[in-house]
């Protein structure tokens, strides 16, 4: 879109896939770079509370924008699974149960099996 005279970018997803993260590549800013403007990130979800622009570096004629995560209702339909999806930090979780049963349906035994160099019981019926 173009506002201003200037070419915007929007970064739009959802949480937690690096929205931020490429836009700090774009404007050649890193944690250990002094003086350049960035987004902050971290590897929580919700980091980015609000939208951000950011100029890209030598191109005043174009703007980065960093939006927070989107989960679309369709998707979800309660918190285990926000919780799984990455909107919700872990240590929002008040029952684990909830979210493991999910995750268990979801991924084979097998693949958590290998995965995690474990062998969970097989269900009893």
């Amino acid at each position: 879109e173009r506002y201003d005279n200037r070419v915007q970018f929007g970064m739009v997803g959802f949480p937690n896939v690096g929205k931020s993260s490429v836009i700090n590549v774009l404007v050649g800013a890193s944690k250990h770079t002094h003086g350049l403007v960035r987004v902050a990130v971290a590897a929580q979800p919700g980091k980015t509370k609000h939208f951000q622009t950011l100029l890209l570096p030598g191109r005043d004629d174009m703007m980065l924008c960093d939006c927070p995560g989107l989960v679309f209702p369709s998707f979800v339909s309660s918190a285990a699974d926000l919780i799984a999806a990455g909107v919700y930090p872990i240590a929002q979780m008040r029952d684990h149960w909830p979210v493991v049963e999910l995750i268990c349906r979801r991924i084979p035994r097998q693949i958590l099996n290998a995965y995690y160099g474990i062998k969970l019981p097989a269900p009893s019926l």
